[in-house]
């Protein structure tokens, strides 16, 4: 590049990625982008975000994820942009629901709970219907991120058919407890008791507990029916 007497800077190699990954010269663009880190030439979301949306259309999408991860550790948030590449390319196999799977987690796990959040939402509009695990992980991710638990509890109460097996229901639960949401904890179990067949026995104890504030008991005896009848159900999480 010095040879031509272009001047080297982040917007001049920018802007030769964009013009190889529109031509699907993709490996010819990651030559490029490597000598960045050569010539000592700082990157920036759109460095990344090009090559991103150029591997997906070639449909390397853990390639994709793998410059994902790149792109976190040298300090930089992927935006709508980057996730957008992998929703616009996203294919229903297996191996991709998984790959999206890994992006939310790692995102909860930095505690980026809003970005895990948007990009669980643009699967759901964009590809397949997010399936049990899915679910699981944002609940889980939302429960224990830090945010406000009253988060948790709307998105686990929006109604997609899925019942809750008591590992992610308790996280749930004890939070709302320890923070005295007293009736949202009430609330919580009464939704999946009418999404579920207990025993009216059952639900009669529970509610009785309930009824006289003995929060843990009235927990305990809903995690053990949870835990002994969700392999008749079809759907959880």
């Amino acid at each position: 590049m010095e040879s031509t007497g272009c001047p080297q800077s982040t917007i001049t190699y920018d802007t030769i990625i964009d013009g190889l990954c529109k031509t699907m010269r993709i490996e010819e663009a990651k030559e490029v982008f490597d000598q960045m880190d050569l010539q000592g030439i700082s990157r920036n979301a759109i460095t990344f975000n090009t090559p991103i949306d150029g591997l997906c259309k070639a449909k390397r999408i853990d390639d994709a994820f793998e410059l994902i991860n790149q792109m976190i550790s040298e300090g930089l948030q992927p935006n709508n942009i980057t996730y957008n590449s992998i929703l616009t390319h996203y294919c229903k196999d297996e191996a991709y629901s998984k790959s999206l799977q890994s992006a939310i987690q790692s995102l909860f796990r930095r505690n980026d709970i809003r970005d895990a959040l948007s990009l669980f939402r643009e699967i759901t509009e964009v590809g397949e219907p997010p399936d049990a695990f899915t679910y699981k992980i944002v609940f889980r991710g939302l429960c224990c991120g830090g945010g406000p638990i009253n988060e948790a509890f709307d998105f686990h109460m929006v109604d997609k058919g899925f019942i809750p097996e008591f590992s992610s229901f308790r996280m749930l639960a004890e939070g709302l407890l320890h923070l005295g949401m007293d009736d949202y904890f009430i609330r919580a179990i009464e939704i999946i008791i009418e999404k579920t067949d207990l025993r009216d026995s059952d639900v009669s104890a529970i509610r009785e507990y309930l009824k006289i504030r003995k929060f843990y008991y009235a927990l305990a005896t809903f995690g053990r029916l949870l835990e002994i009848n969700n392999h008749q159900w079809k759907k959880n999480f």
